[in-house]
């Protein structure tokens, strides 16, 4: 049975026969402080202020006030209240850690450690809403400065010390663990809330749907709010929107596990959690995961930086419905330039795109000065999607381009064309893991919208020597119609997985020793072209170079790139040099 927060707070909190509460804080932390805080009270005491130590710089002085300091404690009983509450802030600058007490990570409740010393103390720690306002349930996490995410391999092994011997028992003995929460809340007032709570399915079901109401009741004061739900673990028949949270600036949602096939999911509204992010104007960073659903329409977000969309494509089960979720919230280039075009200052963008429309010509580009990193999924058929959503978009920033290829070819790039969009970038990092088809003229339509390269990762079991030979620099001599891919790169990445080596010897997929050779030798910089005046040298352009291929074998007269002198030439020049060969 529930007990109610303004009955339990009408009294010092008391847990009986609940010892571990009371050593959770770090007391080293707090002796620290103390100490720290009773040497400059002794210090300004004694008429040794700052100040003073310019005036009298002799060494002698300076250890006398230290000796003076050290060997004339105050106690922190004795502090003023000025002086305690900043110790205070410092004890609780972490938040509050509720967890299950198995394995060695324990509840951590600072603000609570520091209201049970005594009466005076309890009276000032209430007074401060502030020390109760940052709580986390089920995991351990940190927020500061501009950062609110969190491993989530923290809270997937929490309990990794010990094995429960039925994981389908509820665990109810953290019903204690809630009037701890619920106290938190309570003491914080009307304070700004950051919050993380990580529900799992071996938490009892009453408590996971209670912990949700508290939270949802409060959104109006939430400033961080970070909210994990494993498979199932959602309360049923219960629908949780966000919606009034006009101070929030971190939030994180991962509802279930994010589907990247974005198959309609017959998910109801009350087995997801609705954002609204019309009325969420604070918002600084954005992710979302799973089965969450976006619903109104969003205002200006200009304050927002890091978006993060990889939710599922959560639609309800008649025909209708599913039709028009699948288009609101599969995303889809017109979508992604649709969400852009309200978040001016987007700093980072990562999003799934499973729909493979086109943006339709804009007379004016969508400028986005900000934008420096994009990590995009593409579903099959979305290539010329994105290349749409480029031509309509001035990126002057734009640095990093990540795509992965989820069961789909490199396919659709040679099509490109070429714009101003991805000039300035330097970074490209392709995965396409599950291609089995020649990549070669995709990616060099790819790579004539990015000269200024100087980063190329490239994961796929389609390399050949024909890609080698397209990143093999030729000789300007040969002609004027003479195209060189990515002229200034530094660093080049070339990985074939290795579940999927072929056993045939004719495979069009083995590169070839002298290729991976001339490939190198192209790329790297001699003395003579980097000398800029006698005896000064600018280093070499080109400095790492890791490559998991397979090769055909060295055999006896062949050139074996690990040991051919050139390449040991460039080694000792400064060449980060990696050959993993595969079976």
């Amino acid at each position: 049975m529930m007990i109610s927060v303004q009955q339990r707070d009408a009294k010092a909190f008391k847990i009986p026969n609940y010892r571990p509460l009371l050593p959770l804080i770090d007391m080293d932390c707090l002796s620290s402080v103390d100490s720290d805080a009773g040497a400059v009270l002794t210090t300004r005491k004694r008429g040794c202020s700052k100040d003073s130590d310019s005036d009298n710089s002799t060494g002698s002085s300076n250890f006398k006030r230290a000796t003076m300091a050290i060997s004339n404690p105050i106690s922190i009983l004795s502090l003023n209240s000025d002086v305690l509450l900043e110790i205070f802030e410092h004890a609780c600058s972490t938040p509050a850690t509720i967890l299950r007490n198995v394995g060695p990570k324990k509840t951590v409740a600072p603000a609570l450690v520091l209201s049970q010393v005594c009466r005076s103390w309890r009276t000032l720690a209430i007074a401060r809403p502030r020390l109760w306002s940052s709580l986390c349930w089920g995991g351990e996490c940190s927020w500061g400065g501009e950062t609110f995410w969190v491993d989530k391999s923290d809270l997937d092994n929490t309990d990794t010390e010990e094995e429960d011997d039925d994981d389908d028992e509820p665990i109810v003995a953290d019903e204690r663990l809630v009037h701890l929460w619920d106290l938190y809340l309570s003491r914080s007032g009307k304070y700004l809330l950051n919050v993380s709570l990580s529900l799992f399915q071996y938490d009892v079901p009453k408590i996971r749907e209670h912990l949700l109401n508290l939270v949802f009741v409060r959104q109006d004061r939430l400033m961080r709010f970070r909210l994990y739900c494993e498979q199932g673990a959602l309360p049923e028949g219960k629908a949780y929107l966000l919606d009034k949270a006009p101070r929030l600036a971190f939030l994180e949602i991962e509802i279930s596990e994010f589907d990247p096939e974005l198959n309609p999911l017959a998910v109801s509204r009350s087995k997801a959690v609705s954002v609204d992010l019309s009325n969420l104007g604070s918002l600084r960073n954005l992710s979302l995961s799973g089965d969450v659903v976006i619903i109104g329409q969003a205002n200006a977000l200009e304050s927002l930086q890091s978006v993060s969309l990889n939710h599922n494509n959560v639609a309800g089960t008649s025909p209708t419905a599913l039709a028009l979720l699948s288009r609101r919230y599969a995303m889809s280039p017109s979508g992604i330039y649709s969400f852009l075009s309200v978040t001016p200052n987007i700093c980072w963008l990562e999003s799934a795109i499973g729909l493979s429309d086109t943006v339709r010509p804009s007379p004016q580009r969508l400028l986005l000065r900000d934008l420096r990193r994009m990590h995009l999924t593409l579903q099959s058929g979305c290539a010329k999607g994105l290349n749409s959503l480029f031509e309509n978009l001035e990126l002057p920033k734009l640095w990093t381009l990540a795509i992965i290829f989820y069961d789909s070819d490199l396919e659709g790039f040679r099509w490109w064309t070429k714009n101003s969009t991805l000039e300035t970038l330097t970074e490209l990092h392709l995965t396409c893991d599950c291609s089995h088809n020649p990549i070669d003229e995709d990616l060099r339509g790819l790579l004539l919208c990015t000269p200024g390269l100087q980063t190329l990762t490239l994961h796929t079991n389609c390399i050949s020597p024909q890609t080698l030979s397209l990143l093999t620099l030729q000789p300007l001599a040969n002609g004027p119609g003479t195209s060189n891919l990515c002229p200034e790169l530094e660093k080049l990445f070339l990985m074939q997985s290795m579940n999927a080596a072929t056993t045939d010897p004719e495979s069009s997929f083995i590169s070839s020793q002298r290729s991976i050779v001339d490939l190198i030798s192209s790329r790297w910089r001699g003395l003579e072209e980097r000398e800029v005046y006698p005896g000064e040298f600018r280093p070499s352009c080109f400095t790492d170079c890791f490559l998991r291929l397979r090769v055909t074998e060295v055999v006896d007269g062949q050139l074996n790139p690990r040991t051919a002198k050139n390449i040991s030439s460039f080694i000792e020049q400064g060449l980060n040099f990696e050959l993993d060969i595969l079976p």
